[in-house]
């Protein structure tokens, strides 16, 4: 899959603001020009002069001239406003939290493009704080580090790296627990999913004991106050323990390496239905 990083054409913005300070050309009339003043007064102007620094030298009180900015000022001005557009995955303004399952659902749903990071050696996509290979931990670390602004509102969905890796699941509820308080001091509104199965560990116990008790511990978080949460695990688990994998990927693209890792667009469609129906449509009615 080709990926693209977000760029900011700035060519355009330099050109303008350089275009703004170049003097006025020579006038056609002869050696003065008549000009108003920001008081209303007239003055005369020798051609050679800078009319622009005339103007702004005679400052009028009643109308004061505004100050403009840098083009450094244009240029960051411009990547802070394209931030919210390029950087941040959000689903009716709340901002995505997760990992790859998040990236994916950024792209698949929201038609976002992922960059591409290789700052740690290795090959992670991401789009804001939704990483590829992201664990718990790994989340905590980036929201401490303050990468990037936290809105007000999100959805975090975060704990399949953990479950692949086979980290301990006292371990998972101990930072889940540390990153959830660093989100609770900085957000009003904040929505858990719970972790879907794994469909390559369905044969391993350990793996259905882990999420299980992982999922528990996540919706025992809920005050229905400022933080709720979406069982989204159970829409994918069939009798018997068995994962419904018409909703995962089976293959990574391209190739054919095994997935049975990540949800399919089908899979992320019941993920906003889930969304939709359990807490969107409650929160519009009066939440």
């Amino acid at each position: 899959m080709e990926l693209s990083n977000s760029s900011f054409n700035d060519d355009r913005e330099d050109e303008d603001f350089n275009n703004f300070n170049r003097p006025p050309p020579p006038t056609e009339r002869g050696k003065y020009l008549k000009v108003v003043s920001p008081s209303n007064s007239e003055f005369l102007l020798e051609d050679s002069k800078d009319l622009r620094d005339i103007i702004l030298a005679k400052k009028s009180r009643s109308a004061p001239i505004r100050k403009h900015s840098s083009s450094i000022d244009i240029i960051n001005r411009k990547r802070r406003l394209s931030f919210d557009d390029y950087m941040v995955p959000r689903y009716k303004n709340y901002q995505l939290l997760g990992d790859s399952q998040c990236v994916r659902y950024a792209e698949q749903m929201l038609g976002m493009h992922a960059c591409t990071s290789l700052t740690t050696g290795t090959k992670s996509r991401y789009i804001g704080y939704c990483v590829s290979g992201q664990k718990i931990q790994d989340l905590e670390h980036r929201l401490s580090n303050r990468n990037y602004e936290v809105h007000s509102k999100v959805i975090m969905m975060i704990g399949t790296n953990d479950l692949i890796q086979r980290t301990d699941v006292q371990r998972m509820c101990e930072t889940y627990k540390v990153l959830l308080n660093r989100l609770t001091k900085r957000c009003s509104k904040i929505v858990l999913v719970t972790v879907p199965p794994v469909p390559k560990l369905e044969k391993d116990l350990k793996h259905w004991e882990t999420l299980r008790y992982f999922n528990l511990f996540i919706q025992s978080k809920v005050d229905n106050s400022k933080i709720f949460a979406i069982d989204l695990c159970t829409l994918f688990i069939g009798y018997n323990n068995s994962v419904a994998h018409d909703y995962f990927e089976r293959t990574f693209y391209p190739g054919n390496r095994l997935d049975l890792i990540h949800l399919n667009l089908k899979g992320f469609k019941m993920m906003k239905a889930a969304l939709d129906t359990h807490y969107f449509d409650e929160e519009y009615g009066g939440f």
